[in-house]
């Protein structure tokens, strides 16, 4: 398939996926369509942690995906999402890197190799310097290894991807909004991220998310189990993740590292609850979206405080010609015309259209 085909494909699945989910498959459809792998893991993140949102994966990846996790933050690990991100590396294949003996490379021979994959490339999806998630294709064993020329087939699809969701914006993940819920609305998974307890609230909250990403009963969805996999591998006693409702409301998970009394401090659990996320998050969540620049949303932040131009420009060390420059583009962003709009504009359930430009 030529370019021209190429991008007129792309465009067409862009228009035609009903939301993040169905874009997610279409896209690992068409990619399975042109043979370039035999496996895929598609990852929608959020671009501050890099956290998974929202993921497809194969069923034989699903069964691997917790020590892939566990693997990501070994501190001997290579070929990582964060790696690539630091050195801005946009493709990243594990039998190319510069010691590309995979014998010597533990994720190949402890992960890999068992489940009989031979490869794996990883692409990072960049749209106007904001990664908004990954895309990993597997190769199996009898396939061999990834060639320069699906890597540059890659590099001309992953733009495509990458401009579709972040002109998406907002992470869709449910049809039901945020309810009142009850205080204690969480789950507990072990270090094998298995489901080892719950509330009836928190139990409601993960058959919501598995029927939206039409996953069985007895699979924790990615988001959840990246979260938890971060935590045990962190020492922080906490780790958050925002997600997006389908109405526009937010809902925020917090992982928390659990010690159960009766047993060994070894043996290690991580409730994961359900709640409502404060004023200051909602704010800085949906300045993410709108791609406020840092700059701007400094400005936002004085602003909220009641600021004028002239005090803005003294705290910036700019002028009151720059502050106003800054305030234009803010408000061009955010589709409002006065300072009055902005908080209203910031915390209110936007559910974001989709555009018909994805891609060009």
């Amino acid at each position: 398939m030529n370019e021209t085909m190429l991008k007129k494909q792309l465009q067409k699945i862009a228009l035609t996926s009903q939301d993040l989910v169905s874009y997610q498959k279409s896209i690992s459809l068409f990619l399975k369509k042109e043979s370039l792998f035999s496996s895929i893991c598609f990852h929608l993140i959020d671009s501050e942690t890099l956290l998974t949102r929202q993921a497809t994966t194969d069923k034989k990846i699903q069964a691997i995906h917790p020590q892939l996790m566990s693997y990501e933050y070994l501190d001997e690990s290579v070929h990582t999402y964060r790696q690539m991100l630091k050195t801005q590396t946009d493709i990243s294949i594990l039998s190319q890197l510069a010691n590309p003996i995979l014998i010597d490379n533990k994720k190949f021979t402890e992960i890999l190799a068992p489940a009989n994959i031979a490869d794996e490339m990883r692409i990072a999806l960049i749209y106007q310097d904001i990664c908004w998630g990954f895309l990993t294709l597997f190769k199996a064993t009898d396939d061999g290894f990834f060639t320069k020329g699906e890597a540059d087939l890659l590099t001309y699809i992953a733009p495509f991807i990458a401009a579709y969701l972040g002109k998406s914006a907002q992470f869709q993940l449910t049809n039901q909004p945020l309810e009142n819920q009850e205080l204690a609305s969480f789950i507990m998974l072990n270090k094998q991220l298995e489901l080892v307890g719950y509330t009836h609230s928190g139990e409601s909250w993960l058959h919501r998310l598995q029927v939206e990403l039409q996953l069985p009963s007895n699979q924790i969805p990615i988001p959840l189990q990246n979260l938890a996999t971060r935590l045990f591998f962190s020492k922080e006693p906490s780790e958050k993740l925002l997600l997006s409702l389908d109405d526009g409301e937010l809902v925020s998970v917090v992982a928390s590292r659990y010690v159960t009394p009766l047993d060994s401090p070894k043996i290690q659990q991580v409730s994961i609850t359900f709640q409502e996320p404060s004023l200051s998050e909602k704010i800085n969540y949906q300045m993410l979206q709108k791609q406020l620049t840092a700059q701007e949303q400094k400005v936002v932040g004085y602003i909220l405080s009641g600021l004028s131009n002239k005090l803005i420009a003294s705290e910036l060390a700019i002028s009151v010609y720059t502050v106003q420059d800054h305030i234009k583009s803010i408000f061009t962003k955010l589709a409002i015309s006065s300072r009055n709009e902005l908080l209203p504009q910031l915390i209110q359930k936007n559910k974001v259209k989709k555009s018909k430009n994805y891609g060009s």
